[in-house]
C-alpha cells in the first residue's frame, strides 16, 4: 500500500464486509473503495491521513521550511499502511555549518498509534561524514479532536532555542570553570571524560576547537563512537547542559 493512498473513516454500521465484526458505534480506516479495513478503532476516532499530516505541517507549523530546500526525503510504510514515517532533512548549512534542520513525522491509523512530530537538527560529529540527530522537539497528538488545529496552535520554542543555542557556541569561548565542571563535577564515566579532553585538546588549535563548539564537537563524537545506548547518550548531554548555556 502506498503511503498516501487515499483512505476514510467509515462508522461499523455503514461497513458492508463479509466476515466482519462491527463493534458498536466504532469506526473502521478503511481504504477509499471500502475494500480493505486497515483498522478498527472507537467512535472516537478522528481520522488525519498521511498526506493531511504533512501538508498540515508545512502550511501551518509556527517555523518555516522551504519545501525547496529538502536534500533528503526518506518515507516508509508497513505492507498493510497502517504505520507510516517520513524523515525529512533541509539544506540550512548557511545558517549553522554543519548541521541541518530534520523534520520526523510518523502516523498509524490505528487507535493505539498517534501522530508525531520530531523536529531538531542533523548535525556532523566526525571527519568521515558520520552525521549525528539531535531531536529537540517532540509532540504527539492521540487520534481524537482537531489535530491540524492542534498542531496550528504549537509552539516551538525548544527548537528555536536550539538553533540560537548552537550558533552562539561557535563563538563563546571555553573557561577554565567549564573544564572544571566537566572534569570534576560531572558524573559522567571516567573514559567518556578523558577521551573528550583528548579529542578537545587535539583539535584546540583548529577554528572551532577553543570554543564552547569545539567541545560539544569533541563530547558528542566521544559518545557516538563508543557502545552507548541513546538513551544513555541523551541523559549524559542533559548533565552536561549547564556548560553550553
Amino acid at each position: 500500500m502506498k503511503w498516501n493512498e487515499p483512505v476514510i473513516a467509515v462508522p461499523f454500521d455503514e461497513v458492508k464486509i463479509c466476515g466482519i465484526k462491527a463493534k458498536a458505534n466504532g469506526t473502521a480506516v478503511m481504504t477509499a473503495d471500502r475494500t480493505k479495513i486497515l483498522a478498527h478503532n472507537s467512535n472516537r476516532y478522528q481520522l488525519i491521513t498521511n498526506e493531511q499530516l504533512c501538508d498540515t505541517v508545512f502550511n501551518s507549523l509556527p517555523i518555516q521550511f522551504n519545501p525547496n530546500e529538502i536534500i533528503k526525503d526518506n518515507i516508509w510504510c508497513s505492507e498493510e499502511g497502517t504505520k507510516f514515517v517520513r524523515n525529512i532533512e533541509f539544506d540550512n548549512e548557511d545558517l549553522i555549518p554543519g548541521c541541518r534542520p530534520c523534520i520526523t513525522l510518523k502516523n498509524n491509523y490505528s487507535a493505539q498509534g498517534s501522530a508525531t512530530i520530531m523536529i531538531g537538527l542533523v548535525r556532523i560529529v566526525c571527519s568521515n561524514g558520520m552525521w549525528r540527530t539531535e531531536r529537540e522537539f517532540m509532540l504527539s497528538f492521540a487520534h481524537i479532536g482537531n489535530i491540524e488545529k492542534a498542531i496550528r496552535n504549537l509552539t516551538v520554542t525548544p527548537f528555536q532555542n536550539l538553533f540560537q543555542t548552537i550558533s552562539s557556541l561557535k563563538y563563546r569561548k571555553v573557561l577554565s570553570n567549564d573544564l572544571k565542571l566537566f572534569n570534576d563535577e560531572l558524573n559522567l564515566p571516567k573514559y567518556v571524560k578523558e577521551q573528550t579532553m583528548n579529542v578537545y585538546l587535539n583539535n584546540s588549535m583548529s577554528e572551532d576547537g577553543a570554543t564552547k563548539w569545539g567541545l560539544y564537537q569533541a563530547f558528542t563524537y566521544v559518545l557516538s563512537h563508543n557502545n552507548i545506548s541513546l538513551n544513555a547518550q541523551l541523559m549524559m548531554i542533559q548533565l552536561t547542559s549547564n556548560i553550553w548555556r
